[in-house]
C-alpha cells in the first residue's frame, strides 16, 4: 500500500502524471501568497468563526460551499417591496471561499537538553517528463486533457495525451538525498546541485538555512557571474532556547513557485519526501506539554488518561516518529503514513459474570434470580469505580480535579444502573 500511495510502484518510467498517481508523500510547489502551508486560503485562514457568512435562513454555511442558497418562498415575501408594490430584489448573501492549499513542506519539531549536534538527511524523488517521438517519427507534444484545463482545475494535475496518437506522457524517476550538520552547516550536496548556507535571528533563536539549487553555469574569465539556478529543495533547523536546552523545528521544503497555467505541476513537485534527524550530542528529552490551563475539558481528559506515554517529537505536514534504541543516538523522522498495530477489541470482560448482559440468558433464567446477577453486576463495577478514585488521589496536584470530574461520571454510571435494577424489582 505505501508503494502504491507514496512511491514508487515499480520500475522505470511511469505512464500519467505522478501527481495524479501519488497522492501522498508529495511536497507541491509553493502556490501564489499561499505560503506553501497545508490548509485554508491565507485570505480565509484568518477569518473567525464567528464571522463565517450567514446562509439568508440565518445558518451557518458550511465550509467549502460557495454556492447561493434559494430563498423560501416565506422569506422572499419579508423583502423589501419596489415601487409598484411588487417584491424588491433580494440582495445575495456573501458566501466565503476557502481553497486548498497542497503542502510544500514538512517538518519535525523536538526538544534536546545541553549542547546539541544534529545530523538531518532529506531525501525525495523528482520525475521528468520524457520526450518520445510518435508513429510520425517527430517528437510527440503533449496536452492537458480539457476538462483539467478549466479554471478550476489544478494545472498538471490531469493525464496528459500524446498529440501524435493516444497515450498518456511519461515520467522518469531521479531521487535524491541532501542533508546538513547543525548548527555548522556542513554537508554535501548532490550531483549537479549547490548548496547555500544562511542564518538569521529568529525570536531569541536562529533559523539556519541551506538551500540546494540548480548549478551555475560555467563562465568566461572577466565576465560577471551567472545567477543562482532555480531552487530544487531547502532544509531549516530553527531553534529556540527552552529550560535547559533548545526546541528544535526542522523543515524540509519545495521552494519552487507554481509557475504558469500550462506548467507541469509534476516537474515542479518533490515526492517520496522524508525527514530524518540524528541527535549525535546532547540530550533528546520529552516534548515540552501544553499548559492544562489552556486546555478544554476533553483535552485534559485525554492527556491525563495517556499520561504514561512519552511524546518526544510532533510532526508539521506529516507524523513525527522516533528511535530510542539503547547504545545508538536517537533518531526522529517524518512518517507521511503512520501505522500502528491496533489490539483487538472484545467485549468479554474476566470475571464471574461474563454472561450476565447474555440476551439469550436474560430470557430464559428466572427474572429474580437475572435481577440478583444485575446487582451483583452493579456492586462489581462499584468496587472498580472505588479502586479507580483511590488511585485518583494519588495524583499529581494538577490532575486530581481532572480525575475527580471522571470519577465523578463513574458514580453517575453507577447510581444510574442501580436505579435500573430497583425499577425493575418494583415494576
Amino acid at each position: 500500500m505505501r508503494r502504491q500511495l507514496v512511491g514508487p510502484a515499480g520500475l522505470g518510467r511511469l505512464a500519467g502524471s505522478p501527481v495524479d498517481r501519488y497522492p501522498t508523500g508529495v511536497l507541491h510547489p509553493v502556490e501564489a501568497g499561499g505560503g506553501g502551508m497545508s490548509g485554508l486560503d491565507p485570505a480565509q485562514a484568518t477569518q473567525d468563526e464567528d464571522e463565517l457568512p450567514l446562509d439568508p435562513a440565518g445558518r451557518r454555511a458550511p465550509d467549502g460551499f460557495a454556492s447561493a442558497v434559494a430563498l423560501p418562498d416565506d422569506e422572499e415575501d419579508d423583502a423589501p417591496a419596489g415601487a409598484d408594490g411588487s417584491p424588491g430584489p433580494v440582495a445575495a448573501q456573501p458566501v466565503g471561499r476557502r481553497r486548498y492549499v497542497p503542502p510544500s513542506s514538512v517538518g519535525v519539531s523536538f526538544y534536546v537538553r545541553g549542547d546539541a549536534r544534529l545530523r538531518v538527511a532529506a531525501s525525495a524523488a523528482s520525475y521528468r517528463r520524457v520526450r518520445e517521438r510518435g508513429a510520425s517519427g517527430r517528437f510527440a507534444t503533449h496536452r492537458l486533457d480539457a476538462d483539467s484545463t478549466s479554471g478550476d482545475a489544478d494545472p498538471g494535475g490531469g493525464p496528459e495525451r500524446d498529440h501524435d496518437g493516444p497515450g498518456e506522457a511519461r515520467y522518469e524517476r531521479t531521487p535524491f538525498e541532501c542533508g546538513l550538520v547543525w548548527p555548522t552547516g556542513d554537508g554535501d550536496a548532490p550531483d549537479g546541485l549547490e548548496r547555500q548556507v544562511s542564518r538569521r535571528p529568529y525570536r531569541d533563536g536562529d533559523v539556519l538555512t541551506v538551500a540546494f539549487s540548480e548549478r551555475r553555469p560555467a563562465v568566461a574569465a572577466g565576465a560577471p557571474p551567472a545567477e543562482a539556478g532555480e531552487g530544487k529543495a531547502q532544509l531549516d533547523v530553527r531553534r529556540r532556547p527552552y529550560g535547559d536546552g533548545h526546541i528544535l523545528t526542522v523543515v524540509f521544503a519545495n521552494p519552487r513557485r507554481s509557475g504558469a497555467p500550462w506548467a507541469d505541476r509534476a516537474e515542479r513537485s518533490l515526492f517520496e519526501a522524508r525527514l530524518e534527524c540524528t541527535v549525535e550530542s546532547g540530550e533528546l528529552a520529552e516534548y515540552p506539554r501544553v499548559d492544562p490551563a489552556l486546555l478544554t475539558d476533553e483535552e485534559q481528559e485525554i492527556e491525563l488518561r495517556y499520561r504514561d506515554r512519552r511524546i518526544y517529537a510532533i510532526g508539521h505536514g506529516a507524523a513525527a516518529d522516533w528511535s530510542l534504541e539503547p547504545g545508538r543516538p536517537p533518531r526522529i523522522w517524518s512518517e507521511c503514513m503512520p501505522t500502528v498495530d491496533v489490539p483487538g477489541v472484545t467485549t468479554q470482560v474476566a470475571s464471574v459474570l461474563d454472561d450476565v448482559l447474555v440476551m439469550h440468558d436474560i430470557a430464559e433464567a428466572p427474572f429474580e434470580a437475572t435481577l440478583d446477577r444485575f446487582d451483583a453486576f452493579v456492586d462489581g463495577y462499584d468496587e472498580w469505580v472505588g479502586e479507580q478514585s483511590a488511585a485518583a488521589g494519588r495524583f499529581a496536584a494538577g490532575e486530581r480535579e481532572t480525575a475527580a470530574r471522571v470519577c465523578a461520571r463513574m458514580d453517575a454510571a453507577r447510581d444510574r444502573m442501580r436505579g435500573g435494577v430497583a425499577r425493575l424489582r418494583r415494576d
